[in-house]
């Protein structure tokens, strides 16, 4: 087997289904595929030895999904770092998808899924993650996408002060060291994250969408920007491009190499609903849906999670109500905004114009520009606690 050559377990008692998968995953450069005609949960240890060694592992759930579910939990007790991808039978319950899931598949699908759908699933899900034999040097930041429920709602102001939260700054009372961050911009046509930190527009999306390029460590090294405080940028284009000008291959690359390099990926994400939007879903650890309560704007917001949720299942998507103060009691319609949404509101930006219009307009970030303001401090709060789940999640890990 080559160095770059992607290991794949196939595990399955149908031998029809095993063939035919077999033959589409064939098809992939670089895939050498071993084949058990068995359950996964019939091959006790082994399968965390699998786990530890493989790339992915492809395994036909059984209608008993309990057995399935105690498998899984000894692979991941045992560290596995293969990817698991589940084939399931037409008459799977959305609960036990939700269950597999939450144990640790990366993907459920029917066993009837084509070829295409296979080879599209299946390159997700090896490229770029270098999951076999993983050692502990390999960084898995957390990719943060950012979305909007109208325009002008602040989506771009939150991603960008997040990002400066996020990174820290080595002062005496801080509140934690500083993170590598990385803030994406991937609205090819009103990207604004450049003027919002004073960088120059990249050509580098635009140069991945003509040349048909998939972005090595040298192609981003060379297309990232830095701040003065430390925030590398990956920013859109000066010039209009068209949204559906990258492939989805290409964004799912960009992002695993940027969440390799740094602690965390904040993307900013264009309000249009295109192909390789997905990718970017797949591989987010959370969202944040930014919105106010008026009804247009919740009736869309409400629109987006469902799509959302379509796209990744397992995505916690938070509401953040922009451009209005945390009131002390919700009034009414409040309370209704978050029922319909079926979503409690933590976080609230206020209204701050003049602070965020100077920022703005200097290229820097609400801290540089007044960190006690009410908007530079609720972004804080937005931080603190992305920070502070990161940490309960490795305590736990450490724990287990």
């Amino acid at each position: 087997m080559t160095q770059n050559s992607k290991t794949i377990v196939l595990v399955s008692k149908n031998e029809e289904l095993n063939t035919s998968v077999q033959k589409a995953l064939g098809e992939l450069p670089g895939v050498v595929v071993e084949k058990y005609a068995s359950a996964l949960s019939e091959l006790n240890g082994k399968a965390q030895t699998m786990a530890l060694a493989c790339d992915l592992i492809i395994f036909r759930t059984d209608d008993n999904t309990e057995e399935d579910l105690k498998a899984l939990k000894s692979i991941k007790q045992a560290g596995g770092t293969a990817r698991l991808l589940a084939l399931s039978g037409e008459d799977v319950t959305l609960s036990n998808i939700r269950r597999l899931m939450s144990a640790g598949v990366a993907e459920v699908l029917p066993e009837s899924v084509t070829a295409e759908e296979l080879d599209d699933q299946v390159r997700k899900l090896t490229v770029g993650r270098g999951l076999a034999l993983a050692g502990p040097t390999i960084r898995q930041g957390k990719v943060i996408t950012i979305a909007k429920a109208r325009g002008g709602i602040g989506a771009t102001t939150l991603a960008v002060n997040l990002a400066d939260q996020l990174r820290g700054q080595k002062r005496l009372f801080r509140r934690h060291d500083p993170h590598d961050v990385v803030i994406v911009d991937l609205d090819l046509q009103f990207g604004t994250v450049a003027g919002f930190l004073d960088v120059t527009p990249s050509q580098a999306l635009i140069q991945m969408a003509k040349e048909d390029i998939d972005p090595d460590e040298t192609f981003i090294q060379q297309s990232l920007q830095e701040t003065p405080s430390g925030i590398a940028v990956f920013s859109a284009p000066a010039n209009f491009a068209p949204l559906n000008a990258l492939r989805p291959h290409q964004i799912q690359v960009l992002i695993e190499r940027l969440r390799s390099r740094f602690d965390y990926v904040i993307v900013d994400l264009p309000r249009a609903m295109v192909e390789w939007i997905s990718p970017v879903l797949d591989a987010s650890d959370r969202m944040y849906l930014v919105a106010d309560t008026s009804v247009p704007c919740i009736q869309q917001a409400r629109r987006l999670i469902d799509f959302y949720r379509e796209e990744n299942l397992s995505l916690p998507i938070e509401v953040i109500i922009s451009q209005e103060k945390k009131p002390i009691v919700m009034n009414r319609h409040h309370v209704e905004a978050a029922k319909a949404l079926e979503r409690k509101f933590r976080h609230w930006l206020p209204y701050d114009r003049r602070t965020a219009s100077e920022a703005a307009d200097r290229g820097r970030p609400l801290s540089a520009i007044s960190s006690r303001s009410g908007l530079c401090k609720a972004i804080g709060r937005v931080a603190f606690d992305l920070i502070a789940e990161a940490g309960a999640g490795k305590s736990a890990a450490t724990t287990n």
